[in-house]
């Protein structure tokens, strides 16, 4: 494993490696891994403030990984997340779940949001 460290986080994080677009890193603090997505900020609001606005709304959910930083530093933002493991397009690609199943779980998952928005109201 290669470990590199980024100016953009060397207070905190460490990077280990490339998980797709994500990247596992660690607190180096706390000593657990986490997921990092780096972006570039091209315009108010970016892709990642976003993204960042959607985990706080869906805070506490069952399977909805924990914000554990946010931040920005010049042209580029971070966000670190509680590192879940195994995710449902691993599961997809390694063939362990079918496409019925995948399209199950994900009717299941759009109904449970719905539901978490309608209760929130």
């Amino acid at each position: 494993m290669v470990l590199v460290h980024s100016t953009l986080t060397q207070v905190q994080y460490t990077f280990l490696s490339l998980l797709e677009s994500v990247y596992l890193g660690k607190d180096i603090k706390m000593r657990v891994e986490v997921a990092l997505k780096i972006g570039q900020v091209e315009h108010s609001p970016s892709k990642l403030s976003y993204e960042y606005k959607v985990y706080i709304v869906l805070a506490g959910s069952l399977g909805i990984a924990e914000v554990c930083w946010y931040g920005k530093e010049g042209i580029y933002e971070d966000i670190a997340l509680e590192y879940l493991r195994t995710s449902l397009d691993d599961l997809i690609c390694k063939h362990l779940l079918s496409i019925r199943k995948t399209f199950l779980y994900a009717s299941q998952m759009v109904h449970d949001i719905c539901l978490y928005k309608k209760g929130s109201h």
